[in-house]
C-alpha cells in the first residue's frame, strides 16, 4: 500500500501472506517504480516503512534504495537474549546450526553451508528456526553457500511467507554476514 504525501515523500506498508506487516526492500523498489512512472512522483524520493525513512532513487535503468544500516544488537534484531546472536551454535531438529542474526530493516538469520540445502532439511528446519523462541518477532532464514570467491547462493525462507525466490534485505544480510 503506497500513500504519497507529497511528490517526493510517501509511506509504504507491506503485508506478508500471513497478514503480518514487514519491511521489504524489493517492495520499496517496486513502490518507487510505480510512484514515479504511474503517479508522477519525483525520481529522488523518500519512503517511510515501519518508521524507517528510506532514500530511494529511480532511474529508467533501475531503482535503488538505501537500506538502513545493519543492526546486530538484540533489541534491534530483535532477540529474546541480551547477547548478539553472531556465529552462535543453536540446536534444531537434532542438528547444530551456526546462526548469524541481524536486521537490515527486517530480521534475518544467515546460515553458511558448504553446499546447497536439500528440500527435506529446508522444509523441516526453516519453520522451526523462524518460530524459535530466540526470535520474538520470528526471523527469515538465508541458507547460504559460496559458489565462487565473490558469489553467494541463497535459499530463502521468509518469515510469514515460507520459501521465496528473492529477498533484497536478505541478500544484503547474507553479504554482510
Amino acid at each position: 500500500v503506497v500513500d504519497l504525501l507529497s511528490p517526493n515523500f510517501g509511506q509504504l506498508r507491506m503485508f506478508n501472506a500471513d497478514g503480518s506487516e514487514d519491511f521489504c526492500g524489493n517492495g520499496l523498489r517496486c513502490a518507487v517504480h510505480h510512484a514515479v512512472t504511474r503517479l508522477g512522483a519525483h525520481p529522488e524520493l523518500q519512503l517511510e516503512q515501519l518508521g524507517q525513512l528510506v532514500p530511494c532513487h529511480y532511474q529508467s535503468s533501475g531503482t535503488m534504495i538505501e537500506l538502513p544500516a545493519a543492526r546486530f544488537d538484540p533489541g534491534s534484531v530483535p532477540l529474546s537474549t541480551d547477547n548478539e546472536l553472531w556465529a552462535e551454535p543453536v540446536e534444531v531438529a537434532g542438528a547444530t546450526y551456526t546462526l548469524h542474526s541481524l536486521s537490515t530493516g527486517s530480521t534475518h538469520t544467515v546460515i553458511f553451508r558448504e553446499d546447497a540445502i536439500g528440500d527435506a532439511e529446508f522444509f523441516q528446519v526453516s519453520p522451526l528456526l523462524e518460530t524459535n523462541p530466540l526470535f520474538p518477532s520470528r526471523t527469515s532464514i538465508m541458507w547460504t553457500h559460496s559458489t565462487a570467491p565473490d558469489e553467494l547462493q541463497i535459499r530463502i525462507w521468509e518469515r510469514g511467507v515460507g520459501e521465496t525466490q528473492g529477498c533484497g534485505t536478505g541478500a544484503t544480510a547474507a553479504a554482510i554476514a
